[in-house]
């Protein structure tokens, strides 16, 4: 097994553990399942997590122009790299890049280096997203989600394909079940651009690199540690816009960046779904939904479903 099919494969067993690990697999019919920014939905067939097909056809919310954005992505992490290696304290890009084992590998690297030439030359495409190259560092430089669903989910995967057979002239549909070639379903949704923070970025996503991603109909969204490219058209308001034209429903949305990529979500308060803002400040909070700030992250959420869950109980045993 390759790095970075073992990295997929530990990642989602903590994503099956810390999600659907905690819902009851009866119930799992009744699960949606929503990634990349509303790049890709999930739902349960009855006996396994299938690409929802209705949705990607209605949204089209992949990654447009899979080559040239790697190689704008490419180009902006190179830059990168090669201003720290300029810089003779490391300072202008290496000083607040997390985790400290990715910031270690950089130092490393950019020592070890004889010359400009030699790390540039080192610094190809295919090296910058191959995983586990970095010193220290298990990851990779760019990283890039598909649309492929995890083995984990639901055991090995299977698909029901519609067949027409021709008996005695007349047309059957019948369905047979064929085993899913992983690598033919898989499309491209999002590219992130890792190891560098907001403030560092605007140093390498200027006009021209938004200009030239915006005609390819991809925009660049700024996250603390990295950033983000996607589809212009795309992002975690889509899923919700999908379902509510499907069926009315309540629900809540939880985000801890409410002034950022999830912003999108805090929209639908007056459609039944309103936002909770888990965000580590306050301040980093819009004053229109801070009614509803709760605060600490993932504690917060737990805290939150928790009471919700208690309250939902009380009000059955009430009879009301």
């Amino acid at each position: 097994m390759d790095s970075l099919s073992h990295f997929l494969e530990t990642f989602w067993k903590h994503t099956v553990r810390q999600l659907l690990g905690q819902i009851p697999t009866h119930l799992h019919p009744n699960v949606v399942l929503a990634a990349g920014e509303g790049s890709a939905m999930y739902i349960h067939d009855g006996e396994t997590f299938v690409e929802d097909v209705e949705y990607l056809i209605s949204k089209t919310p992949g990654l447009p122009h899979y080559d040239e954005v790697v190689e704008v992505a490419c180009s902006i992490k190179r830059r990168f790299m090669l201003a720290a290696y300029a810089n003779s304290d490391r300072t202008l890009a290496l000083e607040r890049v997390s985790p400290v084992s990715r910031k270690e590998s950089y130092t490393m690297l950019l020592e070890n280096m004889k010359s400009k030439d030699d790390l540039e030359k080192l610094l190809t495409n295919e090296w910058m997203m191959e995983m586990g190259v970095l010193p220290k560092f298990r990851g990779s430089m760019i990283w890039r989600n598909h649309s492929g669903i995890p083995k984990g989910w639901e055991g090995e995967r299977v698909l029901k394909k519609e067949v027409k057979e021709v008996v005695k002239e007349e047309v059957k549909e019948v369905k047979e079940e064929v085993k899913e070639e992983v690598k033919k379903e898989r499309r491209w949704t999002t590219l992130w651009i890792l190891g560098i923070d907001e403030k560092t970025a605007s140093m390498f996503v200027d006009k021209d690199v938004h200009d030239c991603l915006r005609k390819l109909g991809v925009s660049a969204n700024f996250a603390p540690n990295s950033i983000l490219l996607k589809n212009s058209e795309c992002d975690k308001s889509l899923p919700i816009q999908y379902m509510l034209s499907k069926l009315a429903f309540n629900s809540i949305s939880f985000g801890d960046n409410p002034s950022g990529n999830d912003e999108p979500l805090t929209m639908f308060g007056q459609q039944g779904v309103p936002f909770v803002s888990v965000s580590k400040k306050i301040e980093e909070t819009p004053e229109s939904i801070r009614e509803l700030y709760v605060g600490g992250l993932e504690i917060g959420t737990a805290q939150c479903v928790k009471y919700l869950n208690e309250r939902r109980e009380g009000h059955g045993k009430s009879g009301l």
